[in-house]
């Protein structure tokens, strides 16, 4: 058979080559073993239409988060007819009805998709009738399989701190419950095999790769483990960067990281106010975020702290405590992201409680990052209306650009 995976592209990102598609690298990385398998790539501004138009294939799957639906739809409408085709990824599987009755798909993966793809290949190999919805679960670690990396144009992709860099992933799953988070990869956390780990290292090191972006939701929650990979990459000459919750930030494993080649650690610190923070379910203080933003720097390692604006509760005084943060912790790299309700995340869940009047049916509203981030609020709640998110947005990103911050 001959299977073709799509990575759709982000129309309102300013650049959607940073990050390689590790998710439907490593779906591809499963069905390969008995299967012919590419990926057409169709992010960096690619014109799309002719190459979905002229597709030759078994059997096509997309992955699809919710920001991406409408343009993934419109790539449905563009594969030729009789082509079986089947959508993954957080969308379908936080909103598989939506995404049968709002496409031309065949079928929906709910869950993880290494098993379910070839679940999947099975049935159209027997002739057996596609379900409309497969369920993938939770995959166990002896099925995730290595990325495809031969399948990519790795030159094409790059994080804006590398000089030639890729993504890697150590780990599926994250333990904690934000109520602004939701993952298709669930809760349960996994540790995918540190020898395997290291075969990937490997080989990205002998094709000239010199950066790695850990994609772990959550690096350091298995310190003895973190330890032994960070050893482990000190067998390379390598530069790294990990994202790690501030509950983790522990001085050995930041010291060792910063000995072994780790040039920056990413925190959710999410906001400067203990109020806010308790409403996201976060689990942390600012105290917590303080602390571990001053023990990495203090370890030598750029501290990046992601803050997040607009969260049901937000009010002037909150997010300007929020800018307070960053004037006293002085973390070497910020991000500012809008909140959005995320289909799955408990926020989207469960409007009501937190207070919200009005949900987008529009998806193309939920970008997180966006070339103009406040311009499309995707909910309101009484305080929240359109025009104060953009106005709290406002305030808080030009003041940290006032604070010298590159954003």
């Amino acid at each position: 058979m001959n299977i073709v995976l799509i990575n759709p592209p982000s129309p309102c990102l300013n650049d959607d080559t940073i990050y390689t598609p590790i998710g439907l690298m490593s779906i591809a990385g499963a069905i390969r073993l008995h299967h012919n398998v590419s990926i057409l790539d169709l992010t960096g501004g690619v014109e799309w239409g002719p190459l979905v138009e002229d597709m030759n294939a078994d059997l096509v799957g997309i992955t699809c988060v919710s920001p991406n639906f409408n343009v993934v739809a419109d790539i449905c409408n563009s594969i030729p007819d009789g082509i079986p085709i089947v959508i993954g990824g957080p969308h379908p599987t936080f909103l598989p009805i939506h995404t049968l009755r709002n496409t031309k798909c065949t079928s929906v993966v709910v869950g993880e998709g290494e098993v379910a793809i070839n679940n999947i290949i099975g049935d159209i190999r027997c002739h057996i009738p596609l379900k409309p919805i497969y369920y993938g679960g939770i995959v166990e670690v002896d099925k995730i399989y290595p990325p495809a990396y031969d399948l990519i144009d790795l030159n094409k992709y790059n994080p804006t701190w590398a000089t030639h860099g890729t993504t890697i992933q150590s780990s599926r799953g994250c333990p904690y419950n934000c109520a602004h988070c939701s993952k298709s990869t669930g809760r349960t956390y996994r540790e995918i095999p540190i020898p395997r780990i290291m075969s990937q290292v490997e080989y990205l090191h002998s094709i000239g790769i010199t950066d790695l972006l850990f994609s772990d939701d959550n690096f350091g929650v298995n310190r003895t483990r973190a330890m032994e990979l960070l050893s482990e990459l000190g067998r390379y000459d390598l530069r790294f960067r990990i994202e790690m919750d501030v509950r983790h930030a522990d001085r050995n494993i930041l010291e060792l990281a910063k000995y072994v080649g780790c040039i920056e650690v990413a925190y959710g610190v999410e906001s400067g106010n203990d109020d806010i923070l308790r409403l996201m379910n976060k689990g942390t203080t600012v105290a917590d975020n303080t602390e571990a933003i001053e023990l990495t720097m203090e370890c030598g390692i750029n501290a990046k702290a992601l803050l997040m604006v607009n969260f049901p509760g937000e009010t002037e005084d909150t997010a300007g405590d929020t800018l307070k943060f960053v004037e006293d912790t002085t973390p070497d790299k910020v991000a500012v992201s809008a909140f959005v309700p995320m289909p799955g995340c408990d926020v989207y869940n469960n409007p009501d409680k937190y207070g919200i009047t009005w949900l987008s049916n529009d998806y193309s509203d939920y970008y997180i990052f966006r070339r103009d981030i406040a311009a499309n609020p995707c909910f309101t709640t009484e305080y929240l209306t359109i025009a104060k998110q953009q106005e709290l947005h406002d305030t808080l990103y030009n003041g940290i650009l006032g604070l010298g911050y590159d954003i």
